[in-house]
């Protein structure tokens, strides 16, 4: 196997908080899921559908807490 691949997608790298701080930290833990799912055939990694749901739960929750009414 690759170094450089293992070390990216089998979890005996660093982990993105290791490296990153903030937000970035997000950005480098999908790689990272990604770098895993593309070496071991898997597809664990959150995709569109997972942050579409999650933007039209927000929504609906900052709808709710500006009327006061439960969506």
């Amino acid at each position: 196997m690759d170094p450089l691949a293992c070390l990216l997608g089998c979890g005996a790298g660093p982990t993105a908080a290791d490296i990153w701080t903030g937000a970035s930290i997000n950005v480098g833990d999908v790689y990272a899921s990604l770098a895993g799912d593309i070496t071991n055939g898997t597809h664990h990694t959150p995709g569109f559908q997972h942050a579409a749901h999650n933007s039209r739960l927000t929504a609906r929750v900052e709808q709710a807490a500006r009327t006061g009414v439960r969506q």
